[in-house]
């Protein structure tokens, strides 16, 4: 499956304060061809980070299994969601934090 095309950080920016000003979110998604899934995480980083939580990253990071299986281990316990989890851990996405947990709870090697 191909990535979907990256907005900028202005972008993002513009579109999460269009929200909070009280547009809907499938409205910005058809403007700006985004999942509106996506919202609720650009949201929530950019309330946690400001701007510097909606940057992408220049490259994809690799991670130990020993950090992964913290991350995976502090949500298995309840300490936070996947999006939490990912912030406070500096994952760029709740979704990598749930393949994780994917992979954790399968048994598979990947992890």
């Amino acid at each position: 499956m191909d990535r979907q095309t990256k907005l900028t950080k202005e972008i993002k920016v513009e579109i999460v304060q269009r929200y909070l000003h009280g547009e809907s979110p499938s409205q910005l998604s058809r403007i700006y061809s985004f999942e509106v899934s996506s919202l609720r995480d650009w949201v929530k980083k950019y309330q946690e980070n400001g701007i510097a939580g909606l940057t992408n990253p220049s490259k994809n990071q690799s991670y130990t299994r020993e950090f992964k299986k913290q991350v995976v281990e502090a949500y298995l316990s309840g300490t936070g969601s996947e999006l939490d989890l990912a912030l406070r851990y500096g994952v760029p996405s709740r979704r990598t934090v749930s393949s994780w947990i994917k992979q954790y709870n399968s048994h598979e090697d990947a992890l």
